[in-house]
C-alpha cells in the first residue's frame, strides 16, 4: 500500500510497517495525545522512538498493516 494509506490506517489504530523493515521487526503506531508516530523495534534490541518519514518512506508502496507478535499472543505492552 502507499504511504497515505498507511497514515490513514495508523489513524484508525492499526499498526503498519514497510517490507524493508522485516529484519529489525519494526512497525509504527500512533498513540492518542502523541503528536508524532512512534516506531517500535524489537531487533537487535527492543526500543521505541519517535519517527518521521523520509522521502523514500513517503514514496514507498511496500507499506502493510500488521498485527505485532505480542498482540497475537495476547500479551500487553505499555509504552512509557
Amino acid at each position: 500500500m502507499k504511504f497515505q494509506e498507511a497514515v490513514e490506517n495508523l489513524s484508525l489504530g492499526n499498526y503498519v510497517m514497510r517490507d524493508s523493515w522485516e529484519n529489525e521487526c519494526g512497525y509504527l503506531v500512533e498513540l492518542p495525545g502523541v503528536m508524532h508516530f512512534l516506531k517500535v523495534v524489537s531487533q537487535p534490541e527492543p526500543k521505541v522512538t519517535s519517527w518521521a518519514a523520509t522521502r523514500e518512506d513517503s514514496k514507498a508502496e511496500d507499506w502493510k498493516v500488521i498485527v505485532p507478535a505480542h498482540l497475537r499472543k495476547g500479551e500487553e505492552v505499555s509504552v512509557q
